[in-house]
């Protein structure tokens, strides 16, 4: 746990939950504590662990105390909390954005549908969006969404997590997934910042690849930083925005 303090302090993490939960950010630190360390362990054994262990709260917290306490965190104190951990990460390094599925034999949360599971599990799911530093490899931001949601429809959820913290001026690194011509327009639109993985089936990618596929293994396209061979063409991009009148 006196690791776990220092990680606290030198990530912001303490400092943040202090801010935006000052009564309870000891209580929900020392449940974080405990969620680490005892991962396959349900809350209700934090009394037997509690006895055991420095932590910030210092005192015991109930099954019923834990409950109330987590379901009591709202939406504009969880974007608080991610926006100023954003804050912190956003100066000097790119962020990364992904998803991953989470199945569950659950039938009543209402994000538990079937659709694409990355897992290639035949179960429903949900799907867990997670925004991370690239360098820190940090996480400041979630989101659970519907299992039969695919990765091409979650852009518009992040730019709308963006407008709500007011993030500005940083790039964002997404995986062929998320590419679709939609969201390219959409991106370039509001003037975002981004760096995405293509798929090879593409015809302009086609295009640059016939005429550069000679010039792709000299040694003066060689990156010498990751040992690959590379190199940059511009392209024009056919930008279409559909206006509602």
């Amino acid at each position: 746990t006196y690791v776990l303090d220092q990680i606290g302090k030198a990530t912001g993490v303490e400092a943040d939950l202090k801010t935006c939960f000052t009564q309870e950010y000891k209580q929900i630190l020392s449940l974080a504590y405990y969620l680490i360390l005892e991962e396959t362990n349900s809350l209700s054994r934090f009394s037997h662990w509690h006895k055991l262990h420095h932590h910030p709260y210092g005192k015991d917290i109930d099954p019923q105390r834990s409950r109330e306490l987590l379901q009591g965190i709202t939406e504009e104190q969880r974007m608080s909390f991610f926006a100023k951990q954003g804050n912190r990460r956003i100066e000097d390094q790119y962020w990364g954005f992904d998803t991953t599925s989470i199945s569950s034999y659950c039938d009543t949360l209402e994000h538990v549908k079937m659709g694409k599971n990355k897992e290639n599990e035949r179960l429903p799911h949900f799907n867990l969006a997670v925004l991370f530093g690239e360098a820190s490899g940090l996480p400041f931001y979630y989101r659970k969404l519907s299992g039969n949601i695919c990765d091409v429809k979650t852009i518009r959820q992040l730019k709308g997590a963006f407008d709500g913290m007011d993030y500005q001026n940083f790039n964002v690194i997404l995986d062929p997934g998320f590419y679709s011509q939609e969201n390219m327009d959409d991106l370039y639109q509001h003037h975002q910042k981004f760096l995405i993985g293509l798929r090879l089936n593409l015809s302009y990618v086609k295009e640059v690849l016939d005429k550069e596929k000679d010039n792709l293994g000299l040694w003066s396209n060689l990156d010498p930083q990751f040992g690959t061979y590379g190199l940059c063409r511009p392209i024009d991009w056919d930008y279409a925005q559909e206006r509602t009148k």
